[in-house]
């Protein structure tokens, strides 16, 4: 669905507010900071390890974890270093992707996820992948 009329206008206007100045970075409250510990905390002990994103929404604030998490915290609010996210042919409205964005959203979360991987032979770096059968 494409973005007209008044939903079109809040979106130019959140837009060009963020173009001249970043959304502010407010620490998320103490009971949702804790909840967040615990689904790191539950994911680590499945033997994964986490990485937290931002959202590229184009409000004036974003959310952000109370206290240092050691994980990668992957940030979308940027307009100017994820453009792309925030063109309006890419978005539902001030706070969402719409499907087109979602395939931009969805490569650019990958790319940067795959940053955050450990290179071949350093500590904790994963195992080489497995052959096929067809190579045996």
């Amino acid at each position: 669905m494409e973005m007209t009329g008044q939903r079109l206008a809040e979106y130019e206007r959140e837009y060009a507010d963020r173009l001249k100045k970043p959304p502010r970075a407010f620490p998320l409250n103490e009971v949702a900071q804790e909840h967040l510990e615990r689904m790191l905390a539950m994911i680590r002990e499945a033997g994964a390890e986490p990485v937290l994103f931002i959202t590229p929404p184009t409000s004036p604030a974003k959310l952000v974890p109370r206290r240092p998490m050691k994980v990668p915290l992957l940030d979308f609010t940027d307009v100017h270093r994820w453009p792309e996210l925030f063109v309006h042919e890419n978005r539902l409205d001030t706070g969402h992707v719409n499907a087109a964005g979602a395939r931009v959203f969805t490569r650019m979360i990958f790319e940067e996820f795959f940053k955050t991987l450990p290179q071949a032979g350093e500590p904790g770096s994963l195992p080489p992948s497995n052959r096929s059968s067809d190579d045996r």
